[in-house]
């Protein structure tokens, strides 16, 4: 009977603790509530990013880094150690401005720089105060620093560095090591939002989708509080223009709306063309839109509200994006706007996990039962 009850014990160990839950949930959410822009891979980029942004392959274009956002109780301070933004590969860029905007309550898009591990080609013009600029490679470049900063390089080739206020000079440390490092934190952090998005699919639904009318495709969370889970089976079916052509939210008491969007088979495209009736900004930071990694590529043809983590997929946006995103790659042909994701997210044990759960103490019970009944030896 020992050995019975041993075995249900055992049984249970299996089953994943909401405590390691918890943990992947806490790393994920640490990260999007820090980074408005995270990408595995490139970026093409014409427009600007609000917030921090970390890219994990190469950049090319034009634009602004961590302009800021006036909005009151649109953002949560930033925070962790990462600078404004990270670049792991070769930057190969025109007019391109590294900002350290202002956020409600007087903090800022920072630390204040900017980290390019490879090698930048073509023009930075560093807009903010204080700011660290750490390149790998320069070559045929020209920075334009701030006061009270310092710009610095592992090697220079036919390139100019105009201090303004910053100090500037080599650095020895930021050859192949310096890269590398930069290469080991982004596999860290896409090993996180991975486990993340992984364990937010296994949520069981807790409300259903309105879609009575494709003009006003309902996300109701009644009077539900805590973490609410919206599930799309078929992202090819719900978001062509016969099924819906604008959404709405009731965002209600939740803490976090969470929306997982599958895909009956592999898909190489969806497009998104679906407008957001009222205020976006009302709900934003608490929805999270968590695409199915067997999507490839997303197009978002209009303004999209609510953090995007599509880490499978290759986006394309044609208008802004409110919220963290995370992605494989970007071709950014409209803004990343902030309003990073600050919700809070309580596991939800998928239902098979409760019915082992169940079952597990069930089992434990009976044992126990078992062995009070033997009487004990004369």
């Amino acid at each position: 009977m020992r050995g019975a009850l041993l075995a249900a014990v055992a049984a249970l160990t299996v089953v994943p603790a909401p405590a390691m839950a918890s943990e992947v949930i806490g790393r994920g959410t640490t990260i999007l509530r820090e980074l408005n822009l995270f990408t595995t891979g490139n970026v093409v980029m014409s427009q600007e990013v609000e917030g921090k942004s970390f890219i994990g392959g190469n950049l090319e274009g034009g634009g602004q880094f961590g302009i800021g956002s006036g909005e009151q109780g649109f953002i949560n301070p930033a925070t962790g150690a990462l600078p404004t933004a990270t670049i792991v590969g070769n930057a190969n860029v025109s007019g391109l401005q590294l900002n350290g905007g202002t956020i409600p309550g007087g903090g800022l898009v920072g630390p204040r720089g900017i980290d390019i591990g490879g090698t930048l080609t073509g023009g930075l013009n560093v807009n903010a105060t204080g700011s660290a600029v750490r390149i790998g490679a320069l070559s045929n470049a020209n920075v334009n620093g701030a006061s009270g900063g310092s710009i610095s390089w592992g090697s220079r080739t036919n390139s100019n560095v105009n201090g303004n206020g910053s100090t500037t000079g080599q650095d020895a440390a930021l050859g192949s090591g310096f890269q590398a490092s930069l290469a080991a934190k982004r596999d860290a952090l896409a090993a996180d939002l991975t486990a993340f998005s992984n364990e937010l699919r296994t949520f069981a639904p807790t409300a259903s989708i309105n879609m009575a009318d494709p003009n006003n495709v309902r996300f109701d969370v009644g009077s539900q509080t805590g973490t609410v889970v919206f599930r799309i089976a078929d992202a090819a079916a719900f978001f062509s223009s016969a099924a819906s052509r604008a959404f709405s939210f009731n965002a209600g008491a939740a803490d976090a709306i969470i929306i997982n969007v599958g895909s009956a088979t592999p898909l190489d495209s969806l497009i998104v063309r679906q407008n957001f009736l009222g205020n976006g900004d009302l709900y934003s930071q608490r929805v999270i839109w968590n695409f199915d990694p067997s999507i490839r590529e997303i197009t978002f043809a209009n303004s999209f509200v609510g953090s995007v983590v599509a880490l499978g997929s290759r986006v394309d946006n044609r208008n802004f994006l409110q919220g963290s995103v995370a992605v494989r790659s970007l071709v950014m042909n409209g803004e990343i706007h902030l309003g990073n994701f600050n919700g809070t997210i309580n596991a939800i044990p998928e239902p098979a996990t409760w019915a082992m759960m169940i079952g597990g103490f069930g089992l434990v019970g009976t044992a126990m039962r078992r062995r009070r009944a033997v009487p004990l030896a004369a």
